[in-house]
């Protein structure tokens, strides 16, 4: 069965098949488990299947290479420590199977990346800003935490920028890059990676700026990766970077709002 990731709210969900257009859909939520359920792309046919496997909070969720294993945040309440999970899947029932858990190095993990040997893994704190660095095993196991990315500093809103918040992790096709955005700094963070050695090192330059004050919160990358698009929480933007790739540097070329003409809400 084949694994889709859909987005519910807050949340995150990933898709993985059993025939050629038959798919088993899990949902990030905030909740108790994760929800599993069969979709039909022929028909367009979803099926609730229960809850797959048991996980708190499981807001983000996201699977590796070839669909084998599909790993989850635990975005706890408060300020406790949030978690990362493994899980193998089952491809004829589409139950997980937990393989084991780690603290995530933070409060309130929100994403999760995979490098694409499906050798690393990168889940953003939101809360305490940093990302945690992971190996994963070839069982699909995760080791301990190979090291923290942590950054310090403020931006101009008080409430919501008075610290880093890491939001996502976005990985170049090459594996060679990884963009982290901080709505807390107003940063996107360069890191350079390698994920045979499970490490990731500060790029020169380090980071790029956004404007004061906008809030950097996902990120996509165009066709060969010669353009970055930044959606932006704070205030409702896309800026486009133009990607420089043999420095991984980038520079704003344009910002468009995301509202429409005259609105004046929240």
């Amino acid at each position: 069965m084949r694994i889709l990731l859909l987005a519910m709210m807050m949340g995150m969900g990933t898709i993985a098949q059993a025939q050629s257009t038959n798919y088993f859909l899990y949902v990030g939520v905030y909740g108790k488990g994760i929800p599993v359920y069969r979709f039909d792309a022929n028909n367009g046919h979803l099926k609730p299947a229960g809850l797959a496997g048991s996980v708190v909070n499981p807001s983000w969720v996201t699977v590796g290479p070839h669909d084998r294993y599909l790993f989850a945040v635990s975005e706890l309440e408060g300020k406790a420590e949030g978690a990362v999970a493994s899980f193998a899947i089952d491809r004829h029932t589409g139950k997980l199977h937990e393989l084991n858990s780690m603290p995530s190095g933070g409060v309130a993990p929100c994403h999760i990346a995979i490098d694409h040997t499906g050798k690393m893994l990168f889940v953003a704190n939101y809360t305490t800003g940093g990302v945690g660095v992971f190996p994963i095993e070839p069982d699909g196991r995760l080791g301990s935490r190979a090291s923290l990315l942590m950054e310090h500093g403020h931006s101009i809103n008080p409430k919501r920028q008075e610290g880093p918040h890491a939001h996502e992790t976005l990985i170049t096709a090459d594996n060679r890059m990884a963009y982290v955005a901080d709505l807390g700094l107003d940063r996107i963070r360069i890191y350079r990676i390698d994920p045979e050695h499970t490490s990731a090192t500060p790029n020169d330059p380090p980071f790029v700026k956004e404007e004061a004050g906008y809030g950097p919160r996902h990120m996509a990358f165009g066709t060969g990766e010669k353009y970055l698009y930044l959606a932006t929480e704070l205030k409702s933007f896309v800026t486009v970077f133009k990607r420089d790739p043999q420095n991984g540097n980038l520079t704003a070329i344009q910002k468009i709002s995301t509202l429409p003409k005259g609105f004046t809400g929240f």
